[in-house]
């Protein structure tokens, strides 16, 4: 299919120029894809013969309706053209005019009130696709929002319409959600947990639930590793622990360098899970390897010093287990 074929024909009176013009463009902004001979055709190509092609050759034709369009020849012959060769024609009122017989009974877009409006109906009729698509997505990062902002009084919608709804939006949207579910955490994970209304915690667990749903090729790290650390918020260390696994393994699939916090934080959540440590008493020998593994490979990264001086349990646990203190801190 060439890319006039998919394109929309404007048929349209040169009176009308600035009109089509500016509505061609806002058109194509918005991705939609149309034809403008003012726009479209190219240096060296013949004016005529490119019309001809690019009538012939489209599936629709967008009329722009004015007195001086209708009384037109050259317009009122290119809408003939199209509607006996049964393509799809849009009237576009411009201006008040009679319509043409042969358009009376089309239903057109009236752009003489109202210049937004009469571009989304039209972007809605050009791209029925991306128009709902469009939807799908705001009603994606809505229904999310209300997850996060949801309170013991105002409680959060159904899962299963929001795990819906994440699974129809687009890739961008899901981006967009896991952002805001990032900034949220961060934002409030400071606050006790064992204290106050903790809605938006849960709030957020389903909509990792749902954006991990959609990761059906296991490309999100991301995504299970802030679940880790959220899991970890609510004390469920075992799903924790697993998450941040999953999150280290999609990694080294894809073979990313970095990323050595996930270490650290399964060390902190064995360490946490670990009944031996809470009795003073030195781990078993398979946990002490598992997390002394881990505790080395974070060792590499620059931020490591932060990451020790941030976790006295950390420390503690080294010093418990491998007779390490605070002054010598390689695992």
């Amino acid at each position: 299919m060439t890319e006039t074929a998919s394109a929309a024909f404007f048929s349209y009176s040169r009176e009308d120029s600035d009109f089509a013009h500016r509505l061609a463009g806002d058109l194509k902004a918005a991705g939609a894809s149309v034809w403008l001979d003012q726009m479209d055709i190219i240096p060296g190509q013949r004016w005529d013969r490119a019309i001809e092609d690019a009538l012939k050759n489209c599936s629709r034709l967008i009329a722009i309706l004015s007195p001086s369009s209708v009384e037109s020849t050259n317009f009122m012959d290119e809408v003939s053209f199209a509607l006996e060769k049964h393509k799809t024609v849009i009237p576009v009122l411009y201006k008040d005019c009679e319509i043409p017989f042969r358009l009376r009974r089309v239903q057109h877009v009236d752009f003489r009130q109202d210049y937004d409006r009469g571009i989304k109906e039209l972007l809605r009729t050009l791209n029925p696709e991306r128009a709902a698509q469009t939807q799908a997505d705001a009603k994606a990062l809505a229904l999310a929002t209300d997850q996060i902002k949801s309170t013991e009084e105002d409680p959060p919608g159904s899962e299963q319409e929001l795990a819906d709804a994440i699974k129809a939006a687009s890739s961008g949207t899901r981006g967009r959600i896991f952002k805001l579910v990032e900034q949220t955490y961060e934002e409030r994970k400071s606050e006790n947990p064992s204290g106050g209304d903790q809605t938006w915690v849960q709030g957020i667990i389903s909509i990792l639930n749902a954006l991990i749903a959609t990761d059906v090729g296991e490309l999100k790290q991301e995504y299970h590793s802030l679940f880790s650390q959220v899991l970890r918020r609510t004390g469920d260390l075992q799903s924790a622990i697993r998450e941040v696994s999953k999150a280290i393994e999609i990694r080294n699939k894809l073979k990313k360098m970095g990323w050595k916090w996930y270490e650290f934080n399964r060390a902190r959540c064995l360490i946490e899970n670990d009944s031996n440590f809470f009795s003073n008493k030195p781990s078993d020998q398979a946990t002490v390897s598992q997390i002394k593994s881990d505790l080395h490979r974070a060792f590499g990264d620059k931020k490591w010093g932060r990451w020790y001086g941030d976790h006295a349990q950390v420390r503690e646990w080294m010093r418990l287990n491998l007779r390490i203190e605070d002054d010598k801190h390689e695992p």
